[in-house]
């Protein structure tokens, strides 16, 4: 696992990018280009928080996966936001996996599993600096597309 914690990061330079298996959330609506210089990358399997993609996107609910192109509003980006921010919650106030899972059924963290103490504080930092980019770029944005590539 270890080799794995240093994906669990926001990548904010598209050249520090190792192959395809990225998220990449883009300014705006979709311009039909991917790999922008202004975006941002989460390596895919490192997005723990999928749920509050899903829960809160009508577009993750109609496509059913968090793959493809969604163009994704402001209010929506809200509710993800919130939702993060409880998924660091519940990170933060559990001992070890066993008590995170105990206290939720709603997230899929097979990657925070292996050193858990490590994994979920790299995990709430990326989440923490997504947060941040959110909501610096949603006063300029009334969209952010998120780009499962």
């Amino acid at each position: 696992m270890l080799g794995e914690l240093e994906y669990i990061k926001i990548i904010h330079n598209k050249s520090e990018l190792k192959g395809t298996a990225y998220i990449e959330f883009s300014l705006g609506k979709y311009q039909n280009e991917h790999w922008k210089e202004d975006s941002i990358f989460i390596y895919d399997d490192m997005l723990a928080m999928r749920l509050a993609f899903v829960k809160y996107v009508k577009d993750f609910e109609d496509k059913g996966d968090i793959w493809g192109i969604h163009e994704i509003p402001k209010s929506q980006w809200l509710d993800v936001i919130k939702e993060i921010e409880r998924f660091n919650a519940l990170l933060e106030s559990s001992i070890d996996y066993a008590d995170f899972t105990s206290k939720t059924k709603d997230y899929d963290a097979y990657n925070l599993k292996e050193d858990y103490s490590i994994a979920s504080v790299k995990h709430v930092e990326m989440s923490n600096d997504l947060i941040k980019w959110l909501n610096q770029n949603l006063l300029k944005h009334d969209y952010i597309t998120f780009i499962g590539v």
